[in-house]
């Protein structure tokens, strides 16, 4: 008897060199990970990548603000200026459509900037550990795959949404299950529905182990805000010296934290995509190793 509720089955298209065995494992569930223990390897592999990652990071935080700022300078052109503020701002229904519309194409157009940017970083993570040769120019190799990057952004986000307003649990199972849907669409050269679809399909068959993998991750990069939120909190009725002295403090020691959390939170889901999906370079020169002579 069939399962009215069960995801419908798909069949990935696969013509020679667009997948790997590495993916097919995946989809079929032959891998095994545990979140503390990538967690650990980690923290493991970090060591000597904290520079390169935080010029990454850098990079990205710029490029998004120049976008940020390109978007709302050509919004206050227009006479919309502030993003979504502006919105609670204009007196007029019309006026508050518009100001909603022009606040989503700014955050769209800024999305399509920085995404493949972010994409890349990630495929720079993902070959450092691989040991294959990188630099960080990769961060701006993959602006042709925009188009795909958006359109498995907005068919996750709709699905996701439909999932929610289906008694809440179908959404937070494929919030989960579409984790790697775009590193997929990045490194494995997939379609957008190909690249949910599988990422989907790997996720399902240990989908609390990445769950908790998540929670863990989160709870990283909260932990490393923990030293501003206690001395904010102890700053309360206290007189102005004292609170500059107890949030500089803290500032500096979050800060600190953050320099090794943010670096490990972000490069802990290319350890985890490895384990997953593998790495096409890696197979292709671990292949090109065996062949060679000597």
């Amino acid at each position: 008897m069939t399962d009215i509720y069960r995801a419908p089955d798909f069949n990935f298209k696969q013509e020679p060199g667009e997948s790997s065995a590495s993916l097919q494992r995946a989809i079929e569930g032959d891998y095994s990970f545990s979140a503390f223990d990538t967690i650990d390897e980690t923290w493991r592999e970090i060591k000597g990548k904290k520079g390169m990652l935080w010029v990454g990071f850098l990079l990205i935080f710029a490029i998004s603000m120049g976008a940020g700022f390109v978007t709302s300078f050509t919004g206050a052109l227009l006479g919309h200026a502030g993003g979504f503020g502006a919105v609670f701002r204009e007196v007029s229904f019309q006026g508050r459509i518009a100001a909603g519309i022009l606040a989503v194409l700014q955050n769209m157009v800024q999305t399509l900037i920085t995404m493949p940017v972010e994409l890349g970083f990630f495929m720079y993570m993902l070959k450092r550990l691989a040991g294959l040769p990188t630099e960080i120019g990769e961060l701006f190799q993959y602006f042709s795959k925009t188009l795909s990057f958006f359109m498995t952004t907005l068919l996750m986000y709709l699905l996701v949404a439909l999932g929610f307003l289906c008694l809440i649990l179908p959404g937070i199972y494929l919030l989960v299950a579409y984790m790697f849907a775009n590193d997929l669409v990045v490194e494995k050269g997939l379609s957008p529905w190909d690249a949910l679809e599988a990422s989907r399909k790997a996720v399902t068959h240990h989908w609390w182990r990445f769950l908790g993998f998540n929670i863990l991750n989160t709870l990283i990069a909260a932990l490393a805000m923990l030293p501003l939120i206690i001395t904010v909190m102890l700053a309360i009725r206290q007189n102005w010296g004292t609170i500059a002295l107890l949030v500089f403090v803290g500032g500096m020691l979050t800060l600190l934290a953050l320099v090794w959390a943010l670096p490990a939170t972000t490069l802990a889901k290319a350890v985890l995509y490895r384990k997953v999906f593998g790495c096409e370079g890696e197979a292709n020169a671990a292949a090109e190793t065996v062949a060679s002579p000597g």
